[in-house]
């Protein structure tokens, strides 16, 4: 490949970049923040009696039509009318699909609304999130669906004939691109609304202070606090230019500190040494976050403990009960009536209310005459355990529970996400917390949330994910786990409530069983089901009996946790599991996933298809570093899996279906020796880098690898450092126009630029391919965007405008105006095609790898 095809091939792939910005400079911003991202906003354009551009939804209890009698401005306003009986039951919406926002930026949106509400919330916005390829994305706001409710106030009620504007700030989520916006009237009355807006307000909060622990363990020697930068100003220079200062203290005296903490991929980290606290004395993490120049942007403060490890939880954060290790299956809303059948269905747990008046020794006999164990919620109405409401009754509580041998935690609080990570929520926890630690020194404290979140996981000895897999979404399953097992670095573990709701709509057998297998594949060490004695209360005809083994789906679901959940256990949770090979396709969420394994002389194989696809998948019966080989065999299905039996030799050949797993228990001819289990396979080698141009640090950028090398080798780009190319760090305009220089091997030097005078940039000036900005300057370490790439390519081709149409984009009005012509020149070319929605982010960034 010539140096004048690659420098081509490197420019086109930045030019046809499908992201979106990271940061946009300042003014740029400004520019941006002014521009109304929604199609006939004001709803004066009419289209078949209706508004063009809008989508209108009704049910048989609403209606949603165009009204000129009553508007904030101009000739029509919406009008939604509905007769619900309740406060959310009316389907009176207007929408409209929003394609090109960018991932993690900040958006304002505002109605304005003229509400008569007779019954119910009144005018309300939702906003749903979808990605690049319109899969809709739940849950991804915070709560247990997309709608967003701004300023701590849901809802505009009766406005008394007035126009009230109604206006929420939100973050797009990572993964998402697109938004469906939705104005509307939640329950009964009358709605008029004009004049929506939706406008790119900018980036999100930038830091983000917290620590990796509250309460230390007492055998734990250090602790960690950090400032992390919010990933949408990656490239944006701000790590470069702030400096963190941390400090521990006690009393006023400082017991560690370290200054001028620089930012290291997007974090600033402190470490400190525990070994020497006081138990159970509050230490103060205090963190200044400060301007290259030193000046103060920002402090915050969190407290620290060292604490005793509850003595239920093992060095790994397992439950031991007498010795032996519990694997977790826990039951939510069990009521005593139920604990026989929650017994027959595999389960040993049950969270059950410990504030109730009246005699707890029927529960606590229900519970040893059934062999269960019970974690004590000791919360009221949402609101935690140390609650000025609830703190006395937690505290008669405890007392009445913390002999009782089957007890084995306590919980604070229900999903603190409803809360909000403020300081309030973060106080009752740390006071829970101490409170259960004080008075019951034996049991864990269990948090459960909707999601893995630092709120929660700080403030426990356990946490559970409850990730809401309703129907069969149980990728959200995958993703909430892997978060939980990043998070807490696989120290303390954390459980999975698999499924909710099994006997309605939202969940299925099928979807269950995907859960708790995702559920194990992604770390999880416990599971459990949400929720037990009101499991069928959703679905017609059985408001009096709603418990779970109601359900047609009872016998299989006892089936699989009786079955399969304690194979699973063996396999990722327990010690006795020897793995033998694994697989992954590296699809994701959606990969093609197997496992075998050894207990004692008894082989497993899991095969996963978590894809959409039916997918047929050839497995080797042969250990992982080539070392032994299982031969003949027959392997008998196990629990729920619909294939049936299979013999045959060194391999099992399997086509599955969507979502479908087999679990087989594989019995090999003769016994297999697993002696060289551990033995490293002949071709592994220790990989370092070389000294012919390969980067340490190009994991994960296998795509641009070659052409990163190969451009390395001619001369045209250069590395960070010996070694280190950073591929994630934007390219400057001094790294992207060198590069293009010697690509064209370019040599006469002309004047430098008062701001740079490198070689390559006094070439380019020398060619008009830079002239500096109006200051004159070049400006060498700024990022450099895609509509500068254009107008640089441009000069140095010396390419102008054809008699060709020039194509439309939505976001013409973001191009500069030096370099209009320009962009227009590679639009009419062809070379650049946009976003596929429209759009040509011209102010969009570029990394060092793309």
């Amino acid at each position: 490949m010539s140096k004048i095809t690659r420098i081509l091939s490197l420019l086109l792939a930045m030019l046809m970049l499908q992201i979106p910005a990271l940061a946009l400079p300042v003014s740029a911003e400004e520019n941006a923040k002014a521009v109304n991202l929604l199609v006939n906003p004001s709803f004066e354009e009419e289209a078949d009696g209706w508004v063009a551009g809008w989508d209108r939804i009704e049910a048989e209890n609403c209606s949603v039509t165009l009204d000129s009698s009553k508007t904030h401005s101009g000739k029509n306003a919406v009008h939604v009318y509905s007769t619900a009986t309740t406060g959310a039951a009316s389907g009176a919406w207007a929408a409209q699909r929003v394609k090109g926002l960018q991932e993690g930026a900040m958006y304002e949106l505002s109605v304005f609304m003229n509400v008569e509400s007779e019954m119910g919330n009144g005018g309300g916005i939702k906003v749903e999130y979808y990605d690049k390829n319109g899969q809709y994305l739940p849950g991804t706001t915070g709560g247990s669906h997309s709608d967003i409710y701004p300023n701590g106030s849901r809802f505009i009620t009766s406005t008394n004939n007035r126009w009230v504007e109604h206006i929420t700030i939100f973050k797009i989520p990572e993964g998402a691109n697109t938004a469906k916006i939705y104005i509307r009237l939640y329950g009964s009355g009358h709605a008029w609304l004009d004049d929506v807006s939706l406008k790119f307000s900018g980036g999100p909060a930038p830091y983000k202070f917290d620590a990796e622990r509250i309460f230390h363990y007492k055998e734990t020697a250090e602790g960690a606090a950090f400032v992390k930068l919010d990933e949408y100003y990656l490239g944006s220079g701000i790590e470069k230019d702030t400096r963190v200062d941390f400090e521990l203290s006690n009393n006023g005296a400082v017991y560690a500190k370290e200054e001028n903490v620089k930012f290291k991929e997007l974090v600033a980290r402190f470490t400190y040494p525990t070994k020497d606290m006081t138990p159970y004395e509050p230490y103060t993490i205090n963190c200044r976050i400060k301007d290259k120049d030193g000046n103060l942007l920002e402090e915050h403060t969190r407290n620290a403990y060292v604490v005793d490890r509850p003595t239920v939880l093992d060095e790994n954060g397992d439950f031991v009960i007498d010795g032996k290790k519990l694997n977790p299956v826990i039951s939510y809303h069990a009521q005593v009536r139920d604990f026989a059948k929650i017994k027959e269905s595999g389960h040993n747990i049950v969270m059950i209310s410990g504030v109730s008046s009246g005699d707890k020794r029927p529960t606590i006999q229900a519970l040893q005459e059934h062999g269960l164990y019970a974690v004590i919620a000791l919360y009221q109405n949402h609101n935690n355990a140390a609650h000025p409401d609830n703190i006395d009754d937690a505290r008669h509580a405890i007392e009445e529970w913390k002999d009782v041998p089957n007890v084995i935690g306590y919980a604070a609080q229900d999903e603190p996400f409803l809360a909000g990570d403020n300081p309030e929520t973060r106080e009752y926890n740390e006071k829970a917390y101490l409170l259960f630690r004080e008075m019951d020194p034996d049991r864990a404290v269990i948090l459960t949330d909707k999601r893995f979140e630092s709120i929660t996981a700080l403030y426990c000895d356990t946490f559970i994910v409850d990730s809401y897999a309703g129907g069969e979404n149980t990728t959200l399953v995958s993703e909430e786990c892997n978060r939980a097992r990043a998070a807490t670095n696989d120290k303390n573990g954390f459980w999975e409530l698999a499924a909710t709701y099994f006997g309605n709509s939202m969940s299925t057998l099928n979807a269950a069983r995907n859960s708790i297998y995702r559920a194990f594949e992604e770390g999880a060490r416990g599971i459990g089901y949400y929720c037990f004695s009101d499991s069928m209360k959703n679905r017609p005809g059985y408001e009096e009996n709603p418990q779970l083994y109601h359900w047609e789906g009872w016998d299989g679901f006892c089936k699989m946790n009786h079955e399969e959940v304690p194979i699973l256990f063996d396999r990722f949770v327990n010690d006795g599991a020897v793995p033998f090979n694994e697989y992954d396709d590296g699809n994701g969420y959606h990969s093609m996933r197997w496992f075998n394994w050894f207990v004692d002389d008894d082989m497993y194989l899991v095969a996963h298809n978590r894809g959409r696809e039916a997918q047929t998948v050839k497995i080797p019966l042969t250990s992982a570093n080539g070392k032994i080989s299982v031969g003949g065999f027959k392997a008998e299905p196990i629990g729920l899996t619909t294939q049936g039996e299979l013999k045959g030799k060194d391999f099992i050949e399997l086509t599955l279906t969507s979502e479908e797993i087999v679990l087989y228990k594989i019995s090999p001819d003769q016994k297999v020796d697993l002696s060289k289990i551990n033995e490293p396979s002949e071709t592994e080698k220790e990989e370092t880098p070389t000294e012919d141009g390969i980067f340490s640090d190009l994991t994960g950028y296998d795509w641009a690898k070659e052409a990163i090398e190969a451009l390395y080798e001619d001369g045209i780009v250069n590395a960070k450092e010996e070694g280190i190319y950073a591929p994630g760090e934007a390219i400057t305009r001094l790294d992207f126009v060198s590069a293009l220089v010697r690509a064209l091997g370019l040599t006469e030097e002309g004047e430098a630029f008062p701001d740079c005078d490198a070689s390559e940039i006094k070439i380019a000036r020398k060619a008009g391919i830079t002239n500096g900005d109006t200051d004159g300057n070049f400006r060498p370490y700024d990022t450099i965007t895609r509509q500068d790439i254009m107008t640089t390519a441009v000069r140095a081709l010396n390419a102008g405008l054809s008699e060709a149409e020039i194509p439309e984009f939505s976001d013409w009005n973001l191009v500069s105006d030096y370099a209009l012509e320009a962009v227009q020149v590679m639009t009419q070319a062809g070379v650049i095609k946009g976003n596929g929605d429209g759009t040509l982010n011209p102010l969009g960034n570029a990394t060092r790898a793309e």
